[in-house]
């Protein structure tokens, strides 16, 4: 059974049973999370397992000190329908990485370029000062 089809018996495992017997599931798929970048199941209770729209969103509660926290991450089906899951989240962290360092880019560039233009405002002021300055004296 492939990680896709694990996965599938796991949704409804979580979905039918109170306390479904899913560990190989959490086994193949806590791999595949560390790859992508996303936090792991591990002991944690798992909440929902849900394919839909080609992403699988993975919701998972635990408890410290009795302060009970949930998680939930999300990633692309076709990456558990790669011949190698593990590979193919790799790339998708990494292609995540790159669009957001480009809007990080694009956003620093329009800063700089709305701060020069500030700056040149400024200056163009302040020489205006100064030119009313010297005549006056």
């Amino acid at each position: 059974m492939d990680l896709y089809e694990l996965t599938l018996s796991a949704e409804e495992a979580v979905t039918t049973y109170r306390h479904p017997d899913i560990r190989d599931w959490i086994e193949a798929i806590d791999p595949v999370l560390a790859a992508a970048g996303e936090p792991g199941i591990g002991r944690d209770s798992v909440d929902s397992v849900n394919v839909s729209d080609g992403v699988l969103t993975i919701t998972t509660s635990y408890s410290v000190m009795n302060c009970p926290d949930s998680s939930t991450c999300s990633l692309p089906v076709t990456i558990l329908q790669a011949a190698d899951p593990i590979q193919a989240a790799k790339r998708y962290k990494l292609e995540e990485a790159v669009v957001r360092a480009k809007s990080d880019l694009g956003d620093a560039q329009r800063l700089v370029a709305s701060r020069a233009a500030n700056l040149e405002k400024l200056e163009a002021e302040l020489a205006c000062v100064r030119e009313t300055e010297s005549a006056n004296a």
